[in-house]
């Protein structure tokens, strides 16, 4: 009843602050997880990654592509650095991605990710969980988020290697180690990926070692300590097209006919020759993640107090152009949750905190009039979240239980006194500060003995991203120059940076029905003040501003069936946005939101043998996608990515004991010619073959 009253007291007297602050959204009930082994928890399917074909996954987001409501988008099939993985049309500055309960989310600055994908080598991932909701109080999400659970050593003795060669020389090396010292058990594990370009310059090369342990009973608790560090050297892409406009003949004739034509890449903050990439460009980065967190039962209530920090330091060369050093993730933090069952409640609530900054950039040399050598580039900035949540579920019928959260979320971002924008123009910067209260309720109501639905209504908020700070203070008309004269406004950015503020509605039928595994869902968000951020390659348009209003709304059906041995999965996905008042789209090219397929579908048979054969056949469809594209600073253009279908085949056999499995893994069978990310095409027909040794 406290919490009844306590939620009641928030949503009726300070909802209202959700309109002027920061803040979240979240998701734990509208849960779709990877299916892979078939095992059943409580409300879904679960996987253990590593059972599923190795040979699908030189990253996890391999094992999403087959999901309703899930859009994966890639430059290339290795080491891709964009916004990768869409939840409900919503990116990576919008969901989270959370690794054994912490928050992996990078700054996302300086050519950074907000998701690091290549910072979770599969061989360490036990479970990956997507959800797809915003009425979680405690993940604190807008987008979604993607629940990874690593493989806890429990002392067991196992050895596993794996190694993986295919097109394009890609070679996957993998190694898996775990034991226990006395009563302390810990794994080790190995990572080498490393592929020739397909797109121009485009190589890829990574090593990364992981170490984990868990230390029992220290007073009454147990400690878990774990250690990532991955080393990573990727070429830069080189563009490859004679004209990047759309419009000009010369867009498709390549520069160097030995690579396929495409666009390039920039280093950032972009602008000026020194920062285009020329063949043999590249960065090599080397990163950091430790945690430190401690578990044990207080007054009954299960506690866990956790501590953890990132570092990433990265070198890059643009031949006789730009050689510099960056730093840009600098992050630490903290959290503590409780949890505790009373009667029929469980309960909640939990505290988070995370200084998410950068480091300044060292330019080494840069071919400028005249040259400029061992120079400070001002480029630091950071952003502070503290986070509180408090939430109970608890049965109010038989048949019906009811979930009340509540959310406070602060941020406060400054930059550098001086920061240099992507014109070389050095502005003074700006601080900004906000806070939301969001409430959020969900009821679920068990219609038959087989079905249940679920109905969910919330606000939530999101404040501005590190990146999205930067290229709103460049671009805003009030920002004043160094000398404290105004500085000119790339765009009719004439206002604060505010937070995003959503309104959410999500309905949710799932169960059985006639021998079919089903689930339905439904959504509605209404996002004000929607943060539009845009990278085009000219850096005149390179601007973060809000978008006076966002509607997405959609609907997503997966269906689940055995038929005559062969599991089959169908998902479909239907999507719409609407936008008003878009500032940089005055011409109302576009109506809705950039890269936002209305369909997509997917059709999986897998057919397992009594003799170890397992074939698996993959559909993917996606339709017709529209964005706005800048080929420069007085042009803006309307362009489209083609709808694409395309299929993968993988073929695996378990020697008996399943010490040993062969795999394997062709990627567009059809050889299909189609881009995911406008300007950059796919490489076709790749293939791919590993074996897998455990003992």
């Amino acid at each position: 009843m406290i919490i009844v009253l306590v939620f009641l007291f928030f949503a009726f007297f300070y909802s209202d602050l959700a309109e002027i602050g920061f803040c979240d959204d979240s998701s734990q009930f509208q849960e779709i997880v990877v299916y892979g082994n078939k095992e059943k928890e409580k409300n879904a399917d679960v996987v253990n990654v590593f059972k599923v074909n190795p040979a699908m996954s030189f990253s996890i987001t391999d094992y999403l592509k087959d999901m309703a409501g899930v859009e994966i988008s890639e430059k290339s099939l290795v080491g891709d650095t964009g916004d990768v993985v869409k939840i409900r049309g919503f990116g990576n500055s919008r969901l989270k991605v959370f690794e054994n309960g912490r928050d992996i989310n990078a700054t996302g600055v300086y050519g950074g990710f907000y998701v690091d994908w290549s910072t979770i080598p599969p061989i360490n991932v036990d479970s990956i969980k997507v959800i797809k909701s915003g009425v979680d109080a405690k993940l604190g999400v807008l987008g979604g988020a993607i629940e990874i659970k690593n493989r806890v050593p429990t002392g067991t003795p196992i050895t596993e290697f794996f190694g993986s060669y295919g097109t394009r020389d890609t070679q996957n090396y993998r190694f898996y180690f775990e034991n226990k010292i006395k009563d302390i058990p810990f794994n080790i594990s190995i990572d080498h990926l490393s592929s020739d370009p397909f797109l121009r310059n485009n190589d890829f090369l990574s090593n990364s070692f992981n170490f984990s342990t868990v230390i029992p009973n220290v007073f009454d608790g147990k400690i878990n300590v774990s250690a990532y560090y991955t080393k990573v050297k990727r070429g830069l892409i080189v563009n490859n097209r004679k004209s990047n406009d759309p419009q000009s003949p010369l867009w498709n004739v390549p520069i160097d006919p030995s690579y396929p034509t495409s666009l390039g890449e920039f280093m950032p903050p972009g602008g000026g020759p020194t920062r285009t990439p020329v063949m043999g460009a590249y960065w090599q980065k080397e990163k950091t993640l430790l945690d430190l967190s401690y578990e044990r039962k207080i007054f009954g209530w299960n506690a866990k107090i956790a501590g953890f920090t990132n570092r990433e330091e990265r070198y890059e060369v643009n031949p006789g152009l730009l050689i510099r050093d960056l730093k840009p993730d600098k992050t630490d933090g903290f959290y503590m949750d409780f949890s505790k069952d009373f009667s029929k409640h469980h309960v909640r609530f939990g505290y988070y905190f995370k200084n998410q900054g950068s480091g300044d950039t060292f330019i080494i040399y840069e071919k400028t009039n005249p040259p400029t050598y061992n120079q400070n580039s001002p480029s630091s900035q950071k952003i502070i979240y503290n986070s509180a949540y408090l939430d109970d579920r608890f049965k109010i019928s038989k048949r019906s239980s009811l979930y009340m959260g509540v959310r406070y979320d602060s941020f406060h971002a400054e930059g550098a006194p001086i920061l240099q924008d992507g014109r070389g123009t050095y502005v003074q910067g700006i601080s900004l500060t906000g806070d939301a209260i969001t409430p959020r309720i969900s009821l679920d109501y068990e219609l038959t003995k087989n079905d249940t639905a679920t109905l969910s209504v919330f606000k939530s908020a999101r404040m501005p991203t590190n990146p999205e700070y930067y290229w709103w203070i460049t671009g805003y008309s009030g920002a004043k120059l160094a000398n404290g004269a105004p500085a000119p406004g790339y765009r009719p950015v004439n206002y604060l940076l505010k937070p995003e503020k959503e309104d959410a509605v999500e309905l949710s039928i799932k169960g059985k029905r006639l021998g079919v595994d089903y689930s339905i869902n439904g959504y509605y968000y209404s996002i004000h003040d929607y943060i539009m951020f845009r990278i085009d390659p000219n850096p005149t348009n390179r601007v973060a501003y809000n978008v006076d209003e966002v509607n997405i709304y959609g609907a997503e059906t997966t269906l689940k069936k055995r038929i005559k041995g062969i599991d089959t999965v169908l998902t479909y996905t239907y999507q719409k946005s609407t936008k008003v008042n878009d500032a940089l789209d005055t011409q109302h090219l576009l109506n809705g939101l950039d890269y936002f397929p209305r369909s997509m579908a997917n059709l999986t048979f897998q057919k397992k043998f009594d003799n170890g054969l397992i074939l698996d056949f993959d559909n993917h469809y996606v339709s017709k996608q529209n964005l706005l594209y800048a080929p420069n600073s007085s042009k803006l253009e309307l362009v489209s990515i083609k709808p694409y279908y395309t299929a993968d085949l993988g073929i695996s056999y378990l020697v008996p004991k399943h010490d040993l499995r062969m795999d394997l893994m062709i990627y567009d069978i059809f050889n299909k010619k189609y881009q995911e990310v406008f300007g950059y095409p796919m490489p076709g027909r790749s293939v791919f073959g590993s074996l897998t040794l455990t003992f």
